[in-house]
């Protein structure tokens, strides 16, 4: 399994030679945030805060998303949550620092796929347009195979992220409610709504 991972790495080695310097830095840094905006309907994270939660809520908070609410929202919960797992999102020990790297660029991976319509709000013109086009079956046809393969590719990043988090900061079986939130000063009922913010789009 490894010797097939090497094969796929050495594919992109002349690139990574030409510009190894800045990528190692980019991954010993792990940076916080991408930093383009996203532009997508963001799903509401709820109770229980299970451990799937946590490295869920650990997803959000390495987004930038369209105002500023988001972001202070989603990393005000993670740390929040960190408190009650006893666990700190920190850099590890040298012995699995790259798998530390590698858990960033899973989640950033995660992020910057979407579909053709990731993007649209209300698309009941796009839709119109579609039923008038002469190719409506063909073209929802293949949106949905879009988004069929989009939801693959989903689950695997998480299947994948919950194995190297799981590696780096173990298991746990805790489970959370709003109140142990607000037990430590963090109130879940703030979160931003997507509603409140079409401006912005």
């Amino acid at each position: 399994m490894i010797d097939k991972l090497k094969k796929l790495l050495s594919s992109k080695k002349e690139d990574d030679e030409s510009s190894g310097d800045d990528k190692m830095s980019q991954i010993k840094e792990a940076p916080k945030k991408r930093e383009t905006k996203l532009v997508r309907v963001v799903k509401k994270i709820n109770e229980p805060y299970d451990y799937q939660t946590f490295i869920e809520v650990f997803i959000y908070s390495k987004t930038t998303y369209i105002h500023e609410d988001f972001d202070k929202y989603y990393e005000g919960l993670s740390q929040a949550l960190q408190q009650l797992f006893d666990i700190s999102l920190q850099e590890p020990e040298f012995s699995k620092r790259s798998l530390w790297g590698l858990l960033h660029q899973t989640v950033y991976s995660y992020l910057d796929v979407k579909t053709p319509m990731s993007n649209y709000l209300e698309a009941g013109l796009l839709f119109k347009q579609i039923e008038e086009s002469g190719s409506e079956e063909k073209i929802m046809a293949q949106i949905e195979a879009v988004d069929e393969e989009f939801n693959i590719f989903k689950d695997k990043h998480k299947e994948l992220t919950l194995t190297l988090f799981t590696e780096l900061f173990g298991k746990s079986d805790k489970v959370f409610s709003s109140q142990h939130l607000k037990d430590i000063g963090f109130d879940d009922s703030t979160q931003p709504d997507d509603s409140d913010y079409y401006d912005y789009w």
